[in-house]
């Protein structure tokens, strides 16, 4: 019993640091405008994970790890989602340099925001690829 009591706090602590870890990356190649870079950083990132994810004995939590991960990828790409009146003004308030023309505002962001979904999706990929490569070889 306390075994398994371990696991889950483990599994916890490994989906805390993950989610911390992604949103971190995020914050920062979204402010820097570097979301092309996402993709690859995630890839990396997901095939560390996996690696990690087997190495602390977490095998048991795998479908947990990819609901808990897509319920946070659906809770993300819905609250990123900005309706294009409401994006033109914050960037009349200074979200974005003086004179730039709305249309490449609106498209400027939504690029951004697929960017960093696809990123979200290599993760994903990567860190079932990798686990399942590891698992599977023994």
């Amino acid at each position: 019993m306390s075994n398994q009591l371990s696991q889950a706090l483990s599994f916890l602590f490994f989906a805390a640091v993950s989610f911390v870890a992604i949103r971190a990356l995020f914050n920062h190649l979204a402010r820097s405008n570097r979301a092309a870079l996402a993709a690859p950083i995630l890839i990396v990132v997901g095939a560390i994970s996996a690696v990690l994810f087997l190495r602390m004995q977490l095998q048991q939590f795998f479908i947990w790890h990819l609901i808990l991960f897509a319920l946070i990828v659906f809770h993300w790409h819905a609250k990123s989602r900005v309706e294009d009146r409401k994006l033109i003004d914050m960037a009349r308030q200074g979200a974005a340099p003086r004179g730039t023309p709305e249309a490449e505002v609106v498209q400027s962001y939504a690029m951004t925001r697929r960017l960093l979904s696809f990123g979200l999706v290599s993760y994903l990929a990567a860190f079932c690829t990798v686990y399942y490569y590891l698992f599977t070889r023994g």
